[in-house]
């Protein structure tokens, strides 16, 4: 169990703050600090070379552990592939992300006009410890995206979490139950009675 102060939550399409946001208030109570991803999506050019004004950012400012949920989680993997050790955290969350945004779009049937075209599985990830988050009943993006983005990454410490929910895990108990799951150590994580919301695997 990696103890942490300070988290980089990267919110999905729109940053709408009221998504997830019980889990967020759960995680501060335990005493974290949460700062959100302060930089725009999808605005200018793809951020993804050294020099950005996004590698910039996180240079300046470390934090061990980043958390994203869809589009947000695809561009924490994106950076934290491409970034240097020194700004790498040694934990990510991804919580429901896609493979490729083009495939997406395919599937789903949207345009990807104004939208960065961009694809995490064309970058190999390697970091200590990833989570991969994934709704059972996601409607917004198919579970095989995040399942062949667990497989590509390479780590030291696996974890993957089903949760019977939707794409922003709407309901404020399994928000609890994942937060639990992600701040406790084994004695919770093999505590069944517990977690009703949410099933774990970890390698």
């Amino acid at each position: 169990m990696i103890q942490t102060k300070k988290i980089l939550y990267w919110p999905g399409m729109g940053k709408n703050n009221s998504v997830l946001s019980h889990f967020l208030s759960y995680i501060e109570n335990m005493g974290m600090i949460i700062t959100f991803f302060p930089l725009e999506y999808d605005k200018g050019e793809e951020p993804f070379y050294s020099g950005s004004l996004w590698f910039s950012w996180l240079k300046n400012n470390f934090y061990d552990w980043w958390i994203g949920i869809s589009l947000g989680a695809s561009l924490a993997y994106m950076m934290a592939s491409l970034c240097e050790a020194n700004i790498k955290p040694n934990r990510l969350t991804l919580i429901n992300p896609f493979q490729s945004r083009h495939e997406l779009s395919n599937e789903r049937g949207f345009s990807l006009e104004n939208q960065w075209d961009f694809s995490p599985m064309s970058k190999k990830l390697t970091i200590q410890n990833i989570d991969m988050v994934i709704s059972i009943n996601d409607e917004k993006i198919p579970i095989h995206h995040g399942i062949k983005l667990l497989n590509h990454i390479t780590c030291t410490h696996k974890t993957l979490i089903i949760v019977d929910d939707y794409h922003c895990i709407e309901n404020p108990s399994a928000q609890k139950d994942l937060a639990n799951i992600l701040t406790s150590g084994k004695k919770m994580r093999n505590n069944y009675e517990q977690i009703k919301y949410c099933h774990f695997y970890q390698q």
